[in-house]
């Protein structure tokens, strides 16, 4: 999945975008084909598994309208 070098990027830029949001430090990433291996010192904000969520929701919104956006050209 992350071997899109535009997913990869909209995964960053997320990530940076949910940083400003939560206040939450990032230890550490990688980014592989399939998964992701993500580090964070949680803040009073957000805990590990709500910043997991928003990461999922926002990267899978990004995918949808993206899958959407090609159907369309190719019908």
């Amino acid at each position: 999945m992350f071997d899109s070098q535009r997913l990869g990027s909209k995964f960053t830029d997320t990530l940076a975008d949910l940083r400003g949001e939560l206040g939450f430090r990032i230890i550490g990433y990688v980014l592989m084909p399939e998964p992701f291996h993500l580090l964070v010192w949680p803040s009073e904000l957000a805990d590990p598994s709500q910043i997991l969520k928003r990461i999922e929701d926002r990267t899978a919104r990004f995918l949808l309208k993206t899958l959407r956006r090609l159907h369309q050209k190719a019908t």
